[in-house]
């Protein structure tokens, strides 16, 4: 279990740490902050064994680029889509970018999740100096051994299609998931009990559906008393967003899931059932969840659910300082007060 990061030079985070992480996470904080980032990192970081991540996360921003790009014109790579990977717009005249990204032990929790030795960190560099002819070589290091070598041909870049479902571990965008990575989760999980564990999940909003099935044109319910199965998208958009963490969190098991602005299409007397479900499946999956949100409703409920599991929630509150991002961690004890009395912690 992650309880700790370090993040050097990665999107806004210049020199970033947070620490006591627990299993149930809720990154809070100013839009342009970082908490979409932040779960970037992360993914990057339980996903080292496969480098092409790094354009899986490009696409999700719509930052991929065409080749010949900016071939004749001024900035180069300060202008393309790798700049925005690093705290510092690179020059024009660099050949190279780097992050690393690394664990943090939580000594308070050390010996509870018994994480042993720690690994070492992990250190991204993109060798940009065939760019503008469509080139780009990764490298992937641990510590000083080089783990990965990748060459990107940029041309490929603009039709890629991310890869939400990496070994364990999910990624759920605030755009939702596609049909072709739907279809992709459900077919690992048909005729098994996780089929159950979705049917629950859309009770919470309609206790009439029966069961939850999958079609070539997208998710269908039967509901009691009808006497067909209707689309899920004409119960609205919260249910399709419940499916979706579900779907992802079953598909989970033994990994990491991290949802970007979880609270989308839910209102709050969904989010108050959504959040006890969440943590009781997450615990028998042993999956670990971190969540962004923008959300007072969504913090709110959080706050109430963590009721019952103080010790496995932390809420973390990204804020700008100086010329960097710090983490403002609430414990339990904090989160449920700052709830009772309205402060805001956004």
């Amino acid at each position: 279990m992650l309880t700790g990061l370090h993040i050097q030079n990665f999107r806004q985070f210049r020199d970033f740490k947070v620490e006591g992480l627990k299993r149930f996470n809720l990154i809070v904080g100013d839009n342009g902050v970082g908490k979409s980032a932040l779960l970037e990192a992360v993914w990057l970081l339980v996903n080292e064994q496969t480098p092409d991540i790094i354009l899986d996360i490009l696409a999700l921003r719509n930052e991929i680029w065409a080749i010949g790009i900016d071939a004749n014109g001024q900035g180069g790579l300060a202008r393309s889509p790798f700049s925005t990977l690093t705290t510092w717009p690179p020059p024009d005249h660099a050949s190279e970018l780097c992050f690393t990204i690394g664990y943090v032990k939580d000594e308070s929790t050390a010996i509870l999740i018994n994480l042993g030795e720690m690994p070492e960190p992990l250190t991204v560099t993109l060798d940009v100096r065939n760019f503008r002819s469509g080139s780009v070589r990764m490298r992937v290091k641990r510590g000083g051994a080089t783990a990965h070598t990748l060459d990107v041909a940029s041309q490929q870049q603009p039709q890629r299609q991310a890869q939400l479902k990496r070994e364990d571990n999910i990624l759920i965008p605030a755009s939702g998931l596609t049909q072709d990575t739907i279809q992709s989760f459900w077919d690992r999980i048909t005729l098994t009990e996780a089929e159950d564990d979705i049917d629950q999940a859309l009770q919470l909003l309609d206790p009439t559906i029966q069961r939850v099935s999958l079609t070539s044109t997208g998710p269908v319910v039967k509901l009691k008393g009808a006497p067909a199965p209707v689309p899920l998208r004409r119960l609205g958009e919260g249910m399709g967003r419940l499916f979706a963490l579900a779907l992802g969190m079953v598909n989970a098991k033994g990994g990491v899931m991290l949802i970007d602005e979880i609270e989308t299409g839910l209102h709050r007397d969904t989010q108050a059932r959504m959040w006890p479900f969440l943590f009781t499946l997450a615990r028998r999956l042993n999956v670990q969840l971190f969540a962004t949100t923008h959300s007072w409703d969504c913090i709110a409920t959080f706050a109430e659910a963590a009721k019952e599991t103080p010790d496995e929630v932390a809420l973390v509150r990204l804020e700008r300082f100086e010329d960097d991002i710090r983490a403002v961690r609430y414990d339990e004890g904090e989160l449920l007060v700052a709830s009772a009395q309205g402060i805001e912690v956004r």
